[in-house]
């Protein structure tokens, strides 16, 4: 098959649910076994409501055990972002990256990255 792997996590942004994360493409059985944390920019409560997909849409042998939800309150700050804890951290003001390099050829990966959608919040 290549490519991304399942499971895929939507949140509804206010009009369509918009695809935000794939929390864990390389988790081959139990041993490996795996917990990742992701930021949810688009999720917008409604009413108090929250609505989230999360789906299958491939051939897979990933089992989900469980799913823990976390509200982040920013307040003034524009987006944030997560450390490798898990922990939330607000931007206050964030810059979008001026360079991004893979290799020792120095392969521009930046219109790839920003065209990805990985450019902070508000930029």
């Amino acid at each position: 098959m290549g490519g991304t792997s399942c499971p895929y996590v939507y949140a509804w942004n206010g009009s369509r649910y918009e695809l935000q994360a794939e929390p864990f493409g390389v988790a081959w059985g139990r041993a490996l076994e795996l917990t990742t944390a992701h930021l949810l920019p688009a999720a917008r409560a409604e009413h108090g409501v929250v609505r989230l997909r999360l789906t299958n849409e491939r051939q897979e042998t990933h089992y989900v055990d469980s799913i823990h939800l976390l509200a982040i309150e920013l307040g003034q700050a524009a987006g944030a972002v997560l450390d490798d804890q898990g922990r939330a951290w607000p931007l206050q003001h964030p810059v979008a990256p001026a360079r991004g390099t893979h290799d020792a050829a120095e392969h521009d990966l930046l219109p790839e990255v920003t065209r990805g959608g990985w450019a902070p919040v508000g930029v």
